[in-house]
């Protein structure tokens, strides 16, 4: 997998379009055929929507208060000047 990204880094990157798609499909797709063919499941990689709730709460306990933390700032420097969004 550290080949790929090194040969998308170093090599091929931006040589045709969909290149950076392309990367992201065969990494993610390399790493579930690994896991598939050792007969892991994703609860057996602790991926499981059991304690969704509790690792919510825990979270947001440290991302909620950044978070307020960075807009806050950013609206009393005034500095919320954003480009208008591009349509394809």
């Amino acid at each position: 997998m550290m080949v790929v990204l090194a040969s998308f880094i170093w090599g091929w990157h931006g040589s045709f379009p969909g290149s950076g798609l392309l990367v992201v499909v065969f990494y993610f797709g390399l790493g579930a055929l690994r896991h598939a063919r050792r007969r892991e499941t994703p609860a057996l990689l602790g991926l499981g929507f059991n304690n969704g709730r509790a690792a919510f709460r825990n979270v947001s306990g440290v991302v909620l208060p950044a978070a307020i933390l960075v807009l806050a700032t950013g609206a009393m420097l005034d500095s919320w000047h954003f480009p208008p969004w591009q349509r394809f």
